[in-house]
């Protein structure tokens, strides 16, 4: 993944995911889509954001420790450290509470960082580490704490280490888990709502597509815990059992 806006993190996230796994199709499209932004007034100022504007403090760009305050005079909104008008290394906002809103952080190198943002409850929102201009660690959760979506990669973001989703009432929804470094073979399941498992089997990751592929035997259960089917997959495909 490219360096993006932030706010269209779950989009592109959404389209890879759906492109990928046929079960996780079910996911999104039961999914109670977050319209929940936050502050993203300032994130135009952060080029490892992509943003391209120039911050104007009087008549020049703004330079050093800059501190925006709320109409009371006192309750800080936004603190962050600017060169030539843009972000550079840390900034963090508030509410009008004093709450913390979001934090961006910039290694010293330039190379990696990280953003967390945060509901008015002091939830977490979003948590996202970039590498070398790729995700590799990405989690969003729901307003009242519950975990929508948690996924890791390896520090090359070539392949994922695990991912998971989540149904509205924080049951798992699936869980795809790397088993094997070398073969890059995972061991998948998914569940109903009510906890009941739903599918298990293998996947093998596909370089050349980033498809994760179904591989040997599948087992489907009926909600109740009784067996519906059992299938039979070499690298995707459906075999005649």
């Amino acid at each position: 993944m490219k360096r993006f806006v932030f706010l269209t993190i779950l989009i592109a996230l959404s389209i890879t995911v759906s492109a990928q796994f046929d079960e996780d199709a079910f996911w999104l499209k039961e999914k109670d889509n977050n319209s929940f932004e936050g502050m993203v007034e300032y994130d135009k100022y952060n080029p490892f954001m992509e943003g391209d504007s120039v911050r104007i403090c009087g008549k020049t760009a703004c330079n050093g420790w800059i501190k925006d305050l709320y109409p009371d005079g006192e309750t800080v909104k936004h603190q962050g450290s600017y060169e030539s008008g843009k972000l550079t290394s840390v900034y963090k906002n508030y509410y009008s509470d004093g709450k913390m809103e979001r934090f961006f952080q910039l290694s010293p190198n330039g190379s990696s960082a990280k953003i967390e943002t945060y509901y008015p409850n002091e939830n977490p929102h979003f948590k996202v580490v970039y590498r070398k201009g790729n995700i590799i660690l990405y989690e969003e959760y729901q307003e009242d704490g519950k975990a929508e979506m948690l996924e890791k990669m390896d520090n090359k973001a070539e392949y994922y280490l695990y991912q998971r989703f989540y149904y509205p009432n924080g049951q798992l929804f699936s869980d795809l888990t790397l088993e094997n470094k070398g073969k890059k073979t995972y061991r998948f399941s998914s569940f109903y709502e009510t906890g009941e498992k739903r599918s298990e089997g293998a996947k093998i990751s596909q370089k050349s597509t980033g498809d994760y592929l179904k591989d040997g035997e599948w087992i489907y259960f009926l909600k109740n815990g009784d067996l519906e089917k059992t299938e039979h997959y070499s690298y995707g495909r459906l075999l005649e059992n």
